[in-house]
Order: structure tokens, then C-alpha cells, then sequence
């Protein structure tokens, strides 16, 4: 799943990579994590200098990862 994420920012220009130990995507200065939310797996997604380990923004289902690079791409534009 990290590397499917991973591989469809990098086809819309973002440079992306996957870190399998904390299990993140690191998207430029934005990190996108498998977290659970409503009882599925989701992606969340994290912004640089957030103190807390739990804080976040959940983007999509873990199986809409094009919905989740939308959301990433948005928020990387917007800063």
C-alpha cells in the first residue's frame, strides 16, 4: 500500500518516498500514514512540526489512494 501511494504521487510530480518501518510516505514537506478510522484501515495525513504522534487529517480509505493523492496534491499546492 505505501508503495501504491507512493508511486501515484511520484506520476503527478511529487516526490515521494516510503518508509516500511513507521510506515509512512513522506510527500515533500506533507507525510501520508496508515492509521484506523471508522473501523477500516485509512490514510491520514500529517503536517511537519505536529507535536503530537496521533494528530492528523484523515484523507480516504486505504483502498482509495487516488483520493488520497488528490487531497495530498491540494494540500502541497496550498503551501
Amino acid at each position: 500500500m505505501l508503495r501504491g501511494l507512493a508511486a501515484e504521487l511520484r506520476s503527478h510530480g511529487v516526490e515521494a518516498r516510503e518508509d516500511g518501518v513507521l510506515g509512512i510516505v513522506h510527500a515533500g514537506p506533507q507525510h501520508a500514514l496508515l492509521r484506523p478510522h471508522r473501523g477500516d484501515l485509512w490514510w491520514w495525513m500529517r503536517w511537519p512540526g505536529e507535536p503530537r504522534p496521533l494528530a492528523g487529517v484523515p484523507l480516504s480509505p486505504a483502498t482509495r489512494p487516488s483520493e488520497a493523492v488528490r487531497r495530498i496534491l491540494g494540500a502541497l499546492e496550498r503551501t
